[in-house]
């Protein structure tokens, strides 16, 4: 049970790093590209077999490997955000195309479609 558990939360943490959602999702990613770019930097300035030219060219190469991957994060980001998008408005047509709800003398509910409510379900369907 316990392992199974530990395997699904596995699971949904590699599903977070590629296929962000939150702002929290792009968090993980930002905070862990730092502390790559952070080891990487400590390890190629404390290589005591590099020359100074090897270095700079090392360091050159891990700002290129830094730029890709923050290029990826903000594509994954413009993505997320359309879809995001998408869902906010389909979310905010569906309440507004729901017919709305009267309370009849008798007690009982009559459901109700305004023109409002049509008009919303027509750009839903869309």
């Amino acid at each position: 049970q316990r392992e199974r558990e530990e395997k699904e939360q596995h699971q949904r943490e590699v599903e977070r790093r590629m296929n962000p959602k939150s702002a929290s999702d792009f968090e993980v990613l930002y905070n862990e590209l730092e502390n790559w770019r952070q080891h990487e930097t400590t390890r190629i300035k404390s290589d005591a077999d590099l020359t100074p030219e090897m270095r700079r060219e090392q360091l050159e190469e891990l700002l290129h490997k830094e730029t890709k991957l923050l290029q990826t994060i903000d594509k994954l980001k413009l993505t997320a955000n359309s879809n995001n998008r998408e869902k906010r408005i389909n979310k905010v047509l569906a309440m507004m195309a729901a017919p709305k709800k009267w309370q009849m003398a008798d007690g009982d509910i009559a459901l109700v479609h305004t023109p409002f409510t049509t008009r919303a379900k027509e750009l839903l369907e869309l």
